[in-house]
């Protein structure tokens, strides 16, 4: 019941977008059909659609397995003590809340990348299609063209790569410190291991 839940919002945002996404595209299908450009435009919308499953998938899995593995991590009892000073609700109240809201948060989060991704789809026409210019730069010896056709589709990786450790990283800290297993104390802050390890393989 809690899973139906959980995914029934991320189900009306998916189908909202959805359909806010269907209108300009069946208005722009009739005019490239109208002057006989129909073909290009489904190539077009494959290559959009094919970026936006990868890198939202993709999104979807690396944040639902971090953010899954903070919002399920148990706080050691010490930590309990240190529960009132912090001005929060208490975990019993915080934790059914997060989870539920897990699922719907990671989906929307991976939406959002998945678009940005399709907007690139020209990046990586031009990576496909890359043609060497014959001449080479004198600093690095590679040719002209790995700088205008390949290295834009890498540096689009790089960003969205960095994007999403750094988003996932501020997610599960803020995870981890509903969830009392970091806790902000005035000499310093005080985690498990455990967390400790994570939030340090994600900074890496």
């Amino acid at each position: 019941m809690r899973t139906s839940r959980g995914a029934f919002p991320a189900f009306v945002a998916i189908l909202a977008l959805a359909v806010l996404e269907a209108v300009p595209f069946y208005t722009d299908w009739l005019w490239f059909e109208e002057v006989g450009y129909g073909a290009m435009f489904l190539r077009v919308l494959g290559l959009r659609g094919g970026l936006f499953l990868a890198v939202g998938l993709v999104s979807f899995l690396f944040l639902e397995v971090n953010l899954r593995a903070a919002a399920y991590t148990r706080p050691p009892d010490v930590f309990w003590e240190l529960e009132e000073p912090l001005g929060l609700p208490s975990r019993v109240i915080l934790e059914p809340l997060l989870r539920r809201a897990l699922t719907p948060a990671t989906v929307a989060l991976a939406l959002l990348f998945g678009l940005s991704a399709s907007a690139e789809w020209q990046t990586l026409v031009a990576y496909q299609h890359a043609q060497p210019f014959g001449v080479q730069d004198p600093l690095f010896g590679r040719d002209v063209g790995f700088y205008v056709f390949r290295l834009p589709l890498w540096r689009r990786v790089l960003d969205w790569a960095f994007l999403l450790v750094g988003a996932t990283l501020v997610a599960t800290g803020v995870l981890y410190f509903l969830g009392r297993v970091l806790v902000l104390t005035a000499r310093a802050p005080v985690t498990t291991t455990r967390a400790r390890a994570h939030l340090l393989g994600l900074l890496a």
